[in-house]
């Protein structure tokens, strides 16, 4: 689940997120559009404080799927 999907779901401001993980308001902004990336540990601030909703890997994105050898092969 992706920061700002937690933050829709549960209704948490930008700013009472900030004051629980101890950044700004603006910084939360930045992580929730993917314009920022929380260093490590402010990562495991969002991680512990969303109850492990929010891990690291989802700041970087869904794994691109590749088609199997075979569907390759077919075309």
């Amino acid at each position: 689940m992706t920061l700002n999907e937690w933050l829709d779901e549960t209704k948490t401001t930008e700013k009472a997120f900030a004051e629980a993980i101890g950044k700004t308001q603006q910084s939360v902004n930045r992580y929730r559009n993917g314009l920022q990336f929380p260093d490590l540990r402010t990562m495991a601030k969002i991680t512990e404080l969303t109850c492990g909703a929010v891990r690291t890997e989802d700041f970087f994105g869904k794994p691109v799927e590749t088609p199997p050898s075979d569907a390759a092969d077919a075309a």
